[in-house]
């Protein structure tokens, strides 16, 4: 009785060892996202660098695009914060400012590779918009409707278009790549939103 106590205490426990397999997938896929996008990167390509096997992968995920978007939502579920310094109005203006350089980082640069990627799978794109874009922007609307709370914009702004027309320009550029994605691009639509507010 005492032996099998000792055994079952010297066992290593499972959810470490799944923890530790997750943490490796995730990892691996993300720097095979960031080396050769979604398209160009296999399942077995991922369990195989990871250490572990393809079967591993489909107990947690359903296909290798939703391993790769839990990549990179692992990578990057805590950028962007809001700086809660000066005026509600500066919040915002920094953090369009703040956006701007994500989108021009490599990190930005392979979340537009998803959001290409996922477009046709409404399962997909539910998946991207509701875990990082929409409570990214809600944070932005919440900051807005206190800017008007505050008196630092009208009463009558709509703050949903407000942040469309805040952020929607970055995106344009950063899809269409007519030109760069910049501080300066970045500041000048801030000013042009947030001192002629709508």
């Amino acid at each position: 009785m005492k032996e099998n106590t000792k055994s079952k205490e010297s066992r290593p426990p499972g959810r470490p060892r799944s923890e530790v397999s997750k943490k490796a997938i995730l990892q691996t896929a993300y720097q095979l996202l960031k080396k050769h996008g979604i398209q160009s990167v296999s399942s077995h390509e991922i369990a195989e660098k990871a250490g572990v096997s393809t079967a591993t992968i489909y107990r947690w995920w359903p296909s290798k695009e939703a391993v790769m978007l839990d990549a990179f939502f692992n990578k990057v579920q805590s950028i962007l914060p809001i700086n809660p310094v000066g005026s509600f109005i500066e919040q915002l203006r920094d953090h369009v400012i703040r956006s701007a350089a994500f989108l021009a980082s490599t990190d930005g640069k392979i979340m537009a590779k998803i959001i290409l990627t996922i477009y046709d799978s409404p399962t997909l794109k539910k998946e991207f918009l509701e875990r990082f874009y929409l409570l990214r922007r809600s944070i932005g609307i919440d900051i807005a409707n206190k800017a008007k709370t505050a008196g630092e914009l009208p009463l009558n702004t709509n703050v949903e278009i407000l942040i469309d027309v805040l952020y929607g320009p970055l995106f344009y550029r950063l899809f269409l790549g007519h030109e760069v994605v910049n501080e300066s691009f970045a500041r000048s639509i801030a000013s042009i939103v947030l001192d002629h507010s709508l």
